[in-house]
């Protein structure tokens, strides 16, 4: 009988393992331990988080620059939990690779995150620049002597 109990607990754990890896089929289990110890949720992005992400590539601010590997996500999050003072919350964070940085959304405010990557920290792939930016803000359109429209 306990043995039955074993079995079937086992299986069940094995059942559970092989489901999060179907979300995470970018992800090792090691990286993906790590990732969901840390707060983190790996996507794959989407076409308009892609969009955000290449226009947030102009904006991207160094805020730290050290010697380290950051050649996998699971490097980088350990890197940024070290290095960088982040907002804990109780929501996962959403994180990506694209383009050459591991990116990390809403990382520097306490809000939840809407997994929009507007703003947050990327980190350069294979090194240790940690960057920064933010979501753009709407410039005011001018008034028709050129001049910018008053800002209420």
């Amino acid at each position: 009988m306990k043995m039955k109990m074993i079995v079937t607990v086992l299986n069940i754990a094995l059942m559970a393992g092989l489901a999060f890896a179907g979300e995470n089929t970018n992800l090792d289990t090691n990286a993906a331990s790590v990732l969901t110890t840390h707060g983190f949720q790996y996507v794959t992005l989407s076409e308009a988080q892609q969009k955000l992400l290449d226009a947030a590539m102009d904006r991207l601010i160094l805020v730290q620059q050290r010697k380290a590997q950051t050649r996998s996500i699971d490097r980088a999050v350990l890197y940024l939990w070290e290095t960088i003072n982040i907002a804990v919350i109780q929501t996962p964070r959403a994180c990506a690779e694209y383009k050459g940085y591991f990116w990390f959304s809403r990382l520097n405010t306490a809000e939840p995150d809407d997994q929009t990557f507007r703003a947050g920290f990327a980190v350069k792939k294979g090194t240790g620049d940690i960057y920064r930016w933010e979501e753009s803000k709407p410039q005011p359109k001018a008034g028709g002597d050129g001049k910018p429209a008053p800002q209420p």
